[in-house]
């Protein structure tokens, strides 16, 4: 595997969902090559941005109202 077939395959390949082969010949390059590896290391930094920007909003919602709002409306 090649540089540019590697980074084809760059997200499938974090997301997990490349077949067997694809996904160990994949790791095989992407260790062994650091512009890939890089390049692996700045996908897995904006999921954890996304990840931590949208558990902050979560976090901001007030839910504690919801259930009062939904109760009345299961008997219908």
């Amino acid at each position: 595997m090649n540089c540019r077939e590697a980074e084809r395959l760059i997200d499938t390949f974090y997301d997990g969902e490349l077949d067997g082969r694809s996904m160990r010949d994949a790791a095989m390059h992407i260790t062994r090559c650091k512009r890939c590896e890089s390049e692996l290391a700045q996908r897995e930094r904006v999921q954890e941005l996304l990840s931590q920007t949208v558990e902050h909003e979560i976090a901001g919602i007030d839910l504690s109202r919801i259930w009062a709002a939904v109760e009345p409306t299961l008997e219908q």
